[in-house]
């Protein structure tokens, strides 16, 4: 988040959306396997070499390649979100890390978080 001229992130935040949207991964990845066992049993339910077969047969193919494709996508998305969502973590973080090896290289003491000295002597 930009303000006056500052970026702050939260990377608490950044890190639970990231498991959160791993979480719905495993989900989609689950309902993909599922669903191509399911669909499995019923593989040429339709017939072979008649009208019905031939009229019906190509489009539920069809159908279930479709099905099949957007499940496939969907999971691909979520991954896609899943490594955005780290490489915001990456550039939240990464600023912090090169500050404090610039402050540790010139021998300075550097805060770590305790709060007890308020800088003045």
């Amino acid at each position: 988040m930009a303000d006056f001229g500052q970026y702050r992130g939260d990377v608490f935040a950044l890190r639970r959306g990231a498991d959160t949207l791993t979480s719905i991964k495993a989900d989609f990845l689950a309902v993909q396997r599922d669903f191509q066992q399911e669909v499995a049993q019923y593989n040429g339910w339709y017939g072979i070499d008649d009208d019905f077969a031939n009229s019906t047969g190509p489009q539920y193919e069809k159908n279930r390649e479709s099905c099949l494709s957007a499940l496939a996508t969907t999971v691909k998305i979520v991954g896609g979100l899943i490594d955005a969502n780290l490489e915001q973590i990456k550039a939240v973080e990464q600023p912090q890390s090169d500050a404090l090896d610039d402050i540790n290289s010139v021998g300075l003491p550097t805060d770590t978080g305790s709060g007890t000295d308020s800088g003045r002597r």
